[in-house]
């Protein structure tokens, strides 16, 4: 039963690491004062 279930944990493992990894760098940007985007010219 748990090895049905190793590729989905993996995969939300991933997930996690990565959406914490992108709300860190936004924090930075933000205490910066960068801009996450680039104004439209």
């Amino acid at each position: 039963m748990a090895i049905r279930v190793l590729p989905f944990a993996i995969v939300m493992l991933l997930m996690v690491i990565s959406l914490t990894k992108a709300l860190y760098r936004d924090h930075l940007r933000e205490r910066h004062g960068v801009m996450a985007e680039q104004p439209a010219e």
